[in-house]
C-alpha cells in the first residue's frame, strides 16, 4: 500500500520538523510493458528409423610419408618407421657416414698454402735473381743413444778419463815410462834432506856425462817477490860447474861424481828452485851410433826410488831423460826421453833461453 504523506495524519509530537520542507516526492515512472507469452511449439515426431549402415572407420595414415599432393618426389628410400624397432647394427661393420644436409656446408679441410709470389723485379723483393734461395735444410737425423757398456769397460774408460799422477811417499819404487810418465813426490819426501839423480850406466856406454839445466829463484826475485818484473836466474850444472847458484854458500844444487855422474837438490831450499832439466851427453868425438842403455836413478833421504830407463832414446849424442818442476812446495818428476844433438840443443827445446853458451857443449858461467 503506497503510503502518500498529504493523507497521512498529524503528528504534534514532531514539532521541529515544521520548519523543514518536505521533500518533493519524485513522479512515479511508467510500468515497463510485460511482454506476452509465445505458445511453445507442437512436438514434432521423428521419422521412422531406417536401417543405416556403419561408417568404415578412416585407414591409418603413416606420421612420416608424405601426402601425395605435397611434393612430386618420392619418399627416400631409408625413412625409418618410428613405431618399428630399429634393426640391431653389425658391430663389425663401421658406421654409415651420415647423409649430407641440405643447406651451406662447412669444410674442415685446411686449406692448401698459398702460392709463393714470383721472384720477380719488384721493390719489394727480399731475394733478387741472382741469388738463388737456398734449398730447406734437412731434419737432423735423432742422435742414437749410446749402447750401454759392459761394466769392466765403463769402469776402464772412467779410471782413463779420472787419470792422476801418482804420489810417492817415503818408501816405495816406482819407474817412470809407458804408463806411468809422471809421478809427484809428496811433500814430506819434498821437504826433508836431499834427493839425489844418478846416471847408472855400464862400462860399454864409454864415459857418458849428466848435466843439469836449471831455473832458480833468487833472494830479489823469489815468486812471493813484489816485483813483477823479477825472473829467475838460469844456467848449468855438470862435473865442471858444481855449484848452483855459482859460488854459494848454501847452493840449491850441487853436481859431482862418486861411481856415477850426480846432481843433488837441497830440498831445505826447494822452493827456490822452478824447474830442473837432466840432459845426459856423450863426450866429443865418440862414435854416435850406440844407442843409449841404463837409467836415471832418483833416491829421495828416506829411501824411496824412482828409476827412468834411457832405452826409449835410442842413438843420440845427447838427450833430455828427465824434468823436474818445483810446485807448491812438491817436486813433480816427468820422463822426456827426448833426443838432440848437443846439450845446447836439448836446453834450447825446453825454453832455456837465458844461458849464453860457448859452444854447443860449453855454457858461460
Amino acid at each position: 500500500m503506497p503510503l502518500d504523506p498529504a493523507s497521512a495524519r498529524p503528528r504534534p509530537d514532531l514539532g521541529f520538523l515544521a520548519a523543514r520542507s518536505a521533500r518533493r516526492a519524485a513522479p512515479a515512472s511508467a510500468p515497463e510493458p510485460v511482454p506476452e507469452p509465445v505458445p511453445e511449439p507442437a512436438p514434432v515426431e521423428p521419422p521412422a528409423a531406417s536401417p543405416v549402415e556403419p561408417l568404415e572407420p578412416p585407414a591409418p595414415v603413416n606420421p612420416l610419408e608424405p601426402p601425395a599432393t605435397a611434393t612430386p618426389l618420392e619418399p627416400p628410400a631409408t625413412a625409418v618407421n618410428p613405431l618399428e624397432p630399429p634393426a640391431p647394427a653389425n658391430p663389425l661393420e663401421p658406421p654409415a657416414p651420415p647423409p649430407a644436409p641440405a643447406g651451406p656446408t662447412i669444410s674442415l679441410t685446411p686449406p692448401s698454402p698459398p702460392t709463393p709470389p714470383s721472384t720477380g723485379g719488384s721493390l719489394l723483393d727480399l731475394f733478387p735473381d741472382d741469388e738463388p734461395a737456398s734449398p730447406p735444410a734437412a731434419a737432423a737425423p735423432a742422435p742414437t743413444p749410446p749402447a750401454p757398456a759392459a761394466a769392466g769397460g765403463a769402469s776402464s774408460t772412467r779410471a782413463a778419463a779420472r787419470w792422476q799422477r801418482p804420489r810417492l811417499d817415503l818408501e816405495g819404487r816406482i819407474t817412470l815410462g809407458g804408463a806411468v810418465p809422471a809421478l809427484t813426490l809428496s811433500r814430506v819426501a819434498s821437504g826433508i834432506g836431499a834427493i839425489t839423480i844418478d846416471l847408472a850406466v855400464g862400462q860399454t856406454q864409454g864415459p857418458v856425462g849428466l848435466a843439469g839445466v836449471y831455473e832458480l829463484w833468487g833472494d830479489a826475485s823469489a815468486p812471493d817477490s813484489p816485483d813483477p818484473a823479477a825472473r829467475p836466474s838460469s844456467s848449468v850444472v855438470t862435473r865442471d860447474a858444481r855449484e848452483a847458484p855459482t859460488r854459494s854458500r848454501r847452493p840449491v844444487l850441487l853436481a859431482g861424481r862418486d861411481r856415477f855422474d850426480r846432481v843433488a837438490i837441497d830440498l831445505r831450499q826447494v822452493r827456490r828452485l822452478r824447474r830442473l832439466l837432466l840432459v845426459v851427453r856423450r863426450p866429443i868425438g865418440v862414435p854416435m851410433t850406440m844407442p843409449w842403455a841404463g837409467a836415471l836413478v832418483v833416491t829421495t833421504h828416506a829411501g824411496a826410488r824412482v828409476d827412468v830407463p834411457l832405452e826409449p832414446i835410442g842413438a843420440a849424442p845427447a838427450a833430455a831423460a828427465l824434468a823436474v818442476y818445483q810446485v807448491d812446495g812438491e817436486l813433480v818428476l816427468r820422463a822426456e826421453a827426448r833426443p838432440a844433438g848437443s846439450l845446447r840443443e836439448a836446453a834450447q827445446a825446453f825454453g832455456f833461453e837465458a844461458i849464453t853458451w860457448l859452444d854447443d857443449h860449453t855454457p858461460l858461467q
